[in-house]
């Protein structure tokens, strides 16, 4: 009985020791994989950290993007005053232009009749 009692043991002991190896293999895989998940942790705060910044540089593009659609409104109603005041200065052009017109007949046919004087 103390021998079978001794060789239970023994294979007991080997059993154990198995399972010791196992348990440490599991527990380096286990550490493993911990240091795994914090490497990525670190990748995802990266990430997170890379898309807030294109956000923020996003949010500048917008600001100046809204900047240059209210320069180009402005830029083309005083396009248009500009456009207008033009126009506005052509026939004042016109008018004096016709205006100079009739004041060299009139001062032709006043010559005339200041020629027909004789003194």
């Amino acid at each position: 009985d103390t021998s079978k009692a001794v060789k239970a043991m023994q294979e007991n002991n080997e059993g154990v020791k198995e399972g010791t190896k196992i348990v440490s293999e599991a527990g380096a895989a286990f550490e493993l994989i911990a240091s795994l998940i914090k490497n990525m942790n670190k990748h995802i705060d990266n990430s997170l950290q890379a898309i807030e910044q294109t956000g923020d540089v996003c949010e500048d593009i917008h600001g100046i993007m809204s900047e240059i659609v209210e320069l180009g409104d402005r830029s083309n109603e005083e396009a248009q005053s500009v456009s207008a005041s033009t126009e506005e200065q052509a026939a004042m052009m016109d008018e004096i232009s016709r205006a100079s017109n009739s004041l060299a007949i009139l001062a032709q046919s006043l010559q005339g009749e200041v020629a027909r004087f004789k003194l």
